[in-house]
């Protein structure tokens, strides 16, 4: 029974686009534990089950107009509360509640291509104020998943299609990880190489140190 849930799932490019997309999103969720506040997280990520069970019934009740209003001022909110000593909070926060929208309405092309770019700006925050060695796992899983997500996305929004044999997922799964290397390799010159500081760039003004190359110790 799980097996042919699954097959059904990958024999379509729309739901198939959207496993990749929901694991994109949930990286970028996960990127700003410690920096974002419990709640938000923990409402965002049950916006996205609800999402989940939304886009599995393709039935969307929530306006798009009511979300769009409820984003601006939410944006409002968070804006009103930013300060150069109070950055990471508020954004981390206004984030998490854009990302929560977006789970909620219809997902077409553009709305997963939006979903990837404010996860893309939820690790870009988490990097800002991350340098330990373990967040590269973040960034590496991220930088997969987002690839093949753009895959997928560009493949569903050119085809429009309502089936696609399994072999088809696999084949681009493949082009996916081929990119993701290839852009890991390439990637790799540049951060040993590129002036790294000690610390967060968020909490490099006023501190006297210079700039370091390669790996940082922590």
């Amino acid at each position: 029974m799980r097996s042919s849930t699954l097959k059904r799932l990958l024999e379509s490019p729309r739901a198939s686009t959207l496993i990749w997309v929901y694991l994109s999103a949930i990286v970028g969720v996960l990127s700003l534990v410690g920096m974002a506040e419990v709640p938000y997280i923990l409402v965002c990520l049950s916006f996205l089950f609800v999402g989940l069970f939304m886009d599995y019934k393709q039935t969307y009740p929530v306006r798009r107009l009511f979300l769009n209003t409820f984003g601006v001022a939410m944006v409002l909110y968070f804006g009103s509360q930013l300060s150069l000593d109070n950055l990471v909070g508020p954004l981390s926060n206004l984030l998490l509640v854009l990302l929560g929208i977006k789970f909620l309405e219809e997902k077409k092309p553009r709305d997963m291509y939006q979903i990837l770019l404010l996860s893309l700006l939820c690790i870009s925050l988490a990097t800002l104020h991350n340098l330990s060695l373990s967040f590269l796992l973040f960034l590496l899983v991220f930088s997969f998943l987002s690839i093949t997500s753009l895959v997928f996305i560009n493949s569903y929004r050119q085809s429009q299609k309502d089936y696609q044999r399994v072999e088809v997922f696999f084949y681009y799964s493949k082009v996916s990880l081929a990119l993701f290397i290839s852009v890991f390799l390439l990637a790799v010159p540049f951060f040993v190489g590129l002036p790294r500081s000690q610390f967060p760039i968020l909490d490099l003004f006023g501190r006297g140190e210079g700039l370091k190359t390669g790996i940082a110790k922590e």
